[in-house]
């Protein structure tokens, strides 16, 4: 059991510069599947919207003047989370535990967290695919703690109160980057509920000690960003080229470039191939074991919302042999997403 890097210590030459290939290969796609005709979201963000808009960050900020901590921010993304390490464990200040009625309606709330290294005992992978796209999706990171609800991590496109997310914005600098930890019931009803995206969740072959350490390396990103602002990039500085970054902290070689590091919806069959989820048969029955659109609603009214979207998943996070996995659900109707 754990995260092998399947790979030898020392990569070919053409292997070092992972995005030599990748952004003109991820430009050709985007131009290909056509961004504008994704039918998504206008009135927040991060959520891809048409290249026509009116209001793109393009008109409101300037990357030759540098990346900045110091703008007028959506009130999801305005504070910036941070951490105190020790030896023993972590204080993290600033988990977003929000509350969604709808895309504009809201209630953000912040606060803090104490845990001891040994109390974390694993970690899952979130994926939230576009609607009409399956090229995109948004990924995530879940940290379970034995004494505490697990702590989300979502790197996302950082943006002011009037801007809108759009790749093609995402890739001149035009956003800046943030880490975001929150609540599962912030992230993940978001976008299942209120955005009507579907979520997968996958739990990590990790063992609880590469679970820590990945965790240690992303607070100490946190650390770093919230110290010095930085450009998001849709190409090479998103959700998932990060998430990678991190996995490498648990592993002897760097992850050579694969389309699923930009091409993120196709990251989680990456991440299968290479033995890093746990697994019930093929890629096909894992995705489908994943799905847990239909449990949120039940799961938000439940004693322990995180308990009741792994039921289907608890036999693969205890190591045992899962059950045949359900049938297909229906897909959920596309509708307003984001990142």
């Amino acid at each position: 059991m754990g995260i092998s890097s399947r790979l030898p210590s020392s990569m070919p030459k053409a292997l070092r510069s992972r995005f030599s290939f990748a952004r003109p290969l991820a430009g050709l796609i985007l131009v290909a599947t056509g961004c504008s005709s994704l039918q998504l979201p206008s009135n927040f963000a991060p959520g891809l919207v048409s290249m026509s808009d009116d209001r793109t960050a393009s008109q409101s900020r300037n990357s030759s003047s540098g990346p900045s901590h110091d703008r007028t921010w959506r009130p999801e993304q305005a504070i910036l989370p941070y951490a105190d390490l020790s030896d023993a464990g972590a204080k993290v200040h600033h988990v977003r535990d929000a509350r969604y009625r709808s895309n504009s309606d809201y209630d953000v709330r912040h606060h803090d967290i104490e845990f001891r290294w040994d109390e974390v005992e694993g970690v899952d992978f979130l994926l939230s695919p576009f609607p009409n796209n399956s090229w995109l999706a948004h990924t995530m990171l879940s940290f379970r703690r034995r004494n505490g609800s697990p702590l989300a991590v979502s790197i996302e496109a950082r943006l002011e109160q009037s801007e809108r997310y759009h790749p093609w914005d995402g890739a001149r600098r035009r956003y800046e980057l943030m880490y975001v930890l929150a609540e599962e019931t912030d992230v993940i009803p978001l976008r299942t509920e209120v955005r009507k995206a579907e979520v997968l969740l996958y739990p990590s072959r990790a063992t609880p000690e590469q679970a820590r350490t990945m965790l240690r390396d992303i607070l100490l990103r946190v650390n770093q960003i919230a110290r010095t602002p930085e450009w998001y990039d849709t190409l090479s500085n998103n959700c998932t080229t990060n998430l990678v970054r991190h996995v490498e902290s648990i592993l002897t070689a760097r992850v050579p470039w694969s389309p699923g590091m930009t091409l993120t919806g196709l990251s989680a069959r990456t991440a299968y191939r290479r033995g890093w989820l746990a697994c019930a048969g093929n890629f096909e029955q894992t995705q489908i074991l994943a799905r847990i659109n239909d449990l949120v609603p039940a799961a938000l009214n439940s004693e322990n919302f995180s308990t009741a979207i792994r039921i289907r998943q608890q036999s693969l996070i205890l190591g045992v042999t899962p059950p045949p996995p359900p049938s297909p659900p229906t897909p959920p109707t596309p509708g307003r997403i984001g990142l």
